[in-house]
């Protein structure tokens, strides 16, 4: 059994103009983690919503704005390499500006038998 699996190849060097101000793309779901590739184009906003468990968000192209808590007055820019942690439950947006592409990884908690 390989202990490696490749995912896919991420192009980090372009934002493609895609005809959606939207495009999400599940790259990997394993039993710890699920990743998710998200395209926001035109200052497309990914509106306000949660998690159930913690997240990471890397920015690999582009710049957008990320907005966290309950009344999203958390800011922080998202540029090429930005990586924003966010635990489990809080509110959060994401807006293009005006095109972004990000990385979210969703941590699955494991129940480790007693």
């Amino acid at each position: 059994m390989s202990n490696l699996q490749f995912v896919t190849k991420i192009d980090l060097c372009s934002l493609d103009d895609g005809s959606k101000p939207m495009e999400v793309r599940k790259l990997f779901d394993g039993e710890d983690a699920t990743l998710i590739e998200i395209k926001l184009r035109d200052r497309h906003t990914l509106t306000r919503h949660k998690a159930v468990e913690s997240i990471t968000v890397l920015c690999l192209a582009g710049k957008g704005m990320f907005r966290a808590g309950s009344h999203l007055n958390e800011e922080h820019e998202l540029v090429a390499g930005t990586l924003i942690s966010v635990a489990a439950g809080i509110e959060h947006e994401v807006e293009a500006q005006p095109d972004v592409t990000i990385l979210v990884t969703k941590f699955k908690r494991i129940e480790v038998e007693k």
